[in-house]
């Protein structure tokens, strides 16, 4: 099975043509439109068979193959956001991640909170976590002590 991620950055439904030539079962794309709730006919075709969470016109979502059972599992986010969980073919659980506002602190919550799903389990999205907010995010937290 071949899955693929990819932040599409916003107008999902102009975009998803390209992933034609991936060629993958799976697809979990962040930044994308709800496909109940646009007038692209293409898109809606080709979303035939997802689960999606957000707000307005962005948001997280998981397509697969029509020949795919996708079945939402509906873990609780307790405020959390975008987290997007599945049972596929009732083999394996698949969660998706788009990590935004707090970033890699709202995933490593998201994860403990969960993890007793997680055995058995592919994460898979865009983390966006990276080195260089290191130095910002310990700055905040010093702040954050030195003001209490």
């Amino acid at each position: 099975m071949k899955i693929v991620s990819w932040n599409c950055n916003g107008a999902f439904r102009n975009k998803f043509s390209r992933l034609n030539e991936l060629n993958a079962d799976i697809y979990i794309i962040q930044e994308c439109e709800d496909p109940n709730k646009t007038n692209a006919a293409s898109y809606t075709q080709f979303a035939n068979n997802h689960i999606w969470i957000g707000h307005g016109h962005k948001g997280l979502g998981i397509f697969a193959r029509d020949t795919i059972k996708l079945k939402n599992n509906n873990w609780p986010s307790y405020g959390l956001e975008y987290f997007l969980s599945c049972r596929v073919d009732d083999k394996f659980n698949l969660l998706g991640i788009w990590g935004c506002n707090n970033y890699i602190e709202d995933i490593h919550t998201y994860v403990q909170i969960h993890k007793r799903h997680l055995e058995n389990c592919i994460i898979g999205g865009d983390f966006n976590s990276n080195a260089i907010w290191d130095k910002n995010i310990n700055a905040e937290i010093t702040q954050r002590l030195s003001v209490n």
